[in-house]
Formats: C-alpha cells, sequence, structure tokens
C-alpha cells in the first residue's frame, strides 16, 4: 500500500505499507500489514510514482512478481488559500445567511438525519479499517450499509419527531421555513389540477413536510447508495472472482467448475485450472465430515486446512486463499503512519532528515516488534561497525 502526505516542511512523503501473512508456532495464519519506509517523493505523474514503487521494492528486496495487490487513496492537488483580511459585502451577506440557516428547524433536522447517516456509516467503516479485515468482509458491511441505509426511510416520523424536540429545546419554532412556490403560467387549455385549484395564500407558501423528505430525505440517501454501488464496484468483482473458494457449498458443480475458469484464467502463473476445479469439488464432498456444517469465512478456512495437515490435499486452494487474503482492504494503516508522521516531524524537528525519519517512524509504528529486539546483540553489533582501534598481533 502506497499513500503520500506532505510534512511539516512541506515535503512529499510517500509512505509505504507492506501486507502479507504469517504462520505462528502453532500453524495458525495471521494477516500483517507493517511500515516499512517514508521516501522523499514529490513527481505526481502516474509514471513516475510507478519507478519510484518498482525502486522501493528492488532497494528493499521484495520481489514485484510476488506482489498480488496494491492499495490506494484518490489524491489531489491542494492549493493555497489565502486569509481574508476583510468581509466584502458581499461575505457579510452570505455569514448573515448562515447563521439564519443556523437557527432554523431545517438545520436540527438536517443535522438529525446526517448524524444517523454518518454513524452507521462509522461503525460499518471502523470494522472495514481493522487489520485483520478482508475483502469479503468489506464486501459484507457494504451490503448491510446499503440495506441500513435504505431502512431509515422508514424512520422519518422517528427523525422528525425528534428534530422536534430538540428544536423546542433550543427554543427553535419546530416549522419549516417560508418559501415562495413558483407559479407556472397557465393556458386556455390546461386541465384543473389539485395544485391549480389552491388559491390564495396557500398558493404562494409552501411549508409542506413532504417536500423536505422527498426532495432531501429520500435524495440524499439514494445518492449515498448509489455513491456507494459505484465506489465499491471494483471490491464486489473481486469478491465474485474469489467468492467459490469458500461458498461452494452454496453452488452447483457447474458454477463452481465455471468461476475455478475464471480464477485461473486470472491468476494463470499461481494457479492450475485443472487442478484447482479438482481440489474444489474434492473439498466439497468432505467438508461437512472434516471441517464444519456451515460454509467458513476465507481466513477461517484456510486456518483448518492447516489444522488438520491437508496442505498437500489442496495446494492450489490454498495459494489462492492466502492471495485474496492478502489484498488490501484499505489504506488505514498508511493513514496511521502518517498520524506518527506529524508527532515526529513536528515544527521543533523542520530540519530532520530523510533516514533519521524513517527510522524512527519505524521504531515508533512497529514498537511491538522494536520492543522484542535483543539489546546486547543490538550494542555488540553498533560497537563493531563504530569501533577505530585496530588489531595487531
Amino acid at each position: 500500500m502506497v499513500d503520500a502526505t506532505p510534512d511539516m516542511s512541506h515535503t512529499e512523503q510517500s509512505t509505504f505499507i507492506l501486507r502479507y501473512l504469517t504462520c505462528d508456532e502453532c500453524g495458525k495464519y495471521l494477516i500483517q500489514e507493517r511500515f516499512l519506509s517514508f521516501i522523499d517523493d514529490s513527481k505526481k505523474t502516474g509514471a513516475d510514482i510507478s519507478e519510484m514503487i518498482l525502486k522501493f521494492l528492488s532497494d528493499s528486496h521484495i520481489p514485484f512478481e510476488d506482489c498480488r495487490g496494491q492499495g490506494y487513496d484518490n489524491g489531489s492537488n491542494m492549493s493555497e488559500i489565502s486569509q481574508l483580511k476583510s468581509l466584502t459585502a458581499k461575505t457579510k451577506v452570505d455569514v448573515a445567511a448562515a447563521i439564519k440557516y443556523v437557527s432554523s428547524f431545517e438545520c436540527i433536522l438536517m443535522a438529525a438525519f446526517w448524524f444517523k447517516l454518518l454513524n452507521s456509516i462509522d461503525q460499518r467503516n471502523q470494522v472495514i479499517q481493522a487489520q485483520s479485515s478482508t475483502v469479503d468482509i468489506e464486501v459484507k458491511n457494504i451490503e448491510d450499509l446499503e440495506t441500513e441505509l435504505q431502512s431509515l426511510k422508514k424512520k422519518w416520523h422517528l427523525i422528525y419527531d425528534e428534530a422536534k424536540v430538540v428544536a423546542v429545546a433550543m427554543n427553535i419554532d419546530p416549522v419549516f421555513r417560508v418559501t415562495r412556490k413558483g407559479k407556472r403560467k397557465s393556458f386556455f387549455d390546461d386541465s384543473d389540477s389539485d395544485d391549480d385549484k389552491v388559491s390564495g395564500e396557500d398558493s404562494l407558501i409552501q411549508t409542506d413536510e413532504h417536500r423536505f423528505k422527498k426532495e432531501v430525505f429520500f435524495k440524499v440517501i439514494d445518492t449515498v447508495c448509489e455513491r456507494l454501488n459505484k465506489r465499491y464496484q471494483a471490491i464486489f468483482q473481486i469478491n465474485k472472482l474469489f467468492g467459490f473458494l469458500w461458498s461452494y457449498l452454496d453452488m452447483t458443480d457447474e458454477v463452481i467448475v465455471n468461476d475455478s475458469k475464471n480464477f485461473s484464467t486470472e491468476y494463470s502463473k499461481d494457479i492450475s485450472s485443472d487442478k484447482l476445479t479438482e481440489e474444489i469439488l474434492y473439498l466439497e464432498n468432505i467438508h461437512k465430515a472434516n471441517l464444519d456444517d456451515n460454509s467458513l469465512s476465507p481466513l477461517l478456512l484456510l486456518n483448518k486446512i492447516t489444522k488438520l495437515k491437508l496442505q498437500d490435499l489442496f495446494p492450489n486452494i490454498c495459494i489462492a486463499l492466502r492471495i485474496f487474503l492478502t489484498l488490501p482492504v484499505t489504506v488505514a494503516s498508511a493513514e496511521r503512519s502518517f498520524s506518527k508522521l506529524k508527532l515526529i516531524k513536528n515544527h521543533l524537528r523542520s530540519t530532520m532528515g530523510q533516514e533519521r525519519l524513517s527510522s524512527l517512524s519505524l521504531l515508533s509504528i512497529e514498537s511491538d516488534l522494536a520492543r522484542k529486539i535483543d539489546f546486547d546483540d543490538l550494542i555488540e553489533c553498533f560497537a563493531a561497525r563504530k569501533a577505530r582501534k585496530g588489531v595487531f598481533l
């Protein structure tokens, strides 16, 4: 995983995070995400960034051919914004309008609605950003989130009543602001509708709760769900490509054969198509007797196979599962490294060198490994490198 951010001295720092599997003493696979280094790189084009990544992997003796997934984040060039020294007449009008809106019932209603929506997103986000999270977990959480957001439409009256209680407590009239309704020019052959029959003040004022519910509440939920589907479309495709590896109990043999062939085509360098199909069908037959009655998650399935010493029977399945488990779900680990970057290279250490920055960051971020270092060996190694006395015979 690679991401970038400017540090205190406005130097673009690219962080490198490696996601891989380890096997503990009990033979159990664990997902690891480790910080490698910060690289000073101010280049922005895709070709330059690719060259920088390949060079770093080569210098770190990490074969690029063994890498099977990449994590990235959307980036944008940030431009400096000059601070306004004085408010213009138009700005004063905008500020007054903002203050008026904040003191309105619509603002309270929007705050109550967005709190419910963002709280649901945040709960799923915390699960997805966990280090042990995998793509299938992400897909399930996104699908559950979309279902939960759609169920918010049925809770409109609860949110509306809650906003009214808050408005009364803040001494704000719990009614919608009066807005003028646009009048459409009528012609002699127009039919009379219910809206046209309304006359007088009701034809000029639109304070209907239904308008806000339809034009704002429903529209926001539909837009968020649409953006979720669009943003995570690639994740859904990846999960579909790997899904047969652990969902074979719910599939027919024909679907399993077809999916295994598609997967083998995508990962032809790692998997044998014919052998993978045979292994999946064989695993399906012995699943209930040796594993469990229900489908297992990818990590649990891999650990079950390893625990039963069945790796030699299902080598291609184990390889495929290990590839899937190393695919990054989010770049949360990269974002966490930026938090350490700001603590280490602050305004008092703005001239810190790149090597020192990376070394201190490595000790801080990977402190669990640093605490296991044998300092006696470390001191002897340091003394041997720094010793200036020669040995004379």
